[in-house]
């Protein structure tokens, strides 16, 4: 159940991990539409600022490109999470079935105890009311 519990939190923190990393790169994208709309829109524009533009471009599509990489990796690490949390499951449920097959010979052997109590004790009965009749046709 431990383990099951693990895998589930390790699995949560690698999808919020990935779920950082598309933010990231959602941000990176638009702040280059957003760049390059303004660049557009600017009536005049010099060309040693259009070639810092072009380099400060080049530069966050070069940061996206290296974002889109750590999210391959991020989504390989999801993807072993949940092969992980998945094998903590079938190992819980093979752990269950074999608590119940170990519960049943529990209370199978605890009944069988009860069962040679009880015939020990009609034994004793037995052999008390032995005694008390021969004690009695002793003394007739």
């Amino acid at each position: 159940m431990k383990n099951l519990a693990a895998r589930q939190t390790e699995l949560r923190r690698e999808e919020d991990t990935l779920a950082l990393i598309q933010r990231h790169i959602h941000r990176l994208e638009q702040a280059i539409l957003s760049t390059r709309q303004t660049a557009l829109a600017s009536e005049a524009i010099g060309a040693h600022t259009l070639i810092q533009l072009s380099d400060y471009l080049r530069g966050m599509a070069n940061d996206v490109n290296t974002a889109h990489d750590a999210l391959a990796a991020q989504e390989l690490a999801v993807d072993h999470a949940k092969a992980r949390q998945e094998q903590a499951r079938g190992h819980l449920a093979v752990c269950r079935r074999e608590e119940e097959v170990l519960m049943k010979f529990r209370n199978k052997l605890h009944r069988r105890f009860l069962e040679s109590q009880a015939r020990k004790e009609d034994i004793e009965r037995d052999e008390v009311g032995n005694i008390l009749c021969l004690a009695r046709s002793s003394t007739q």
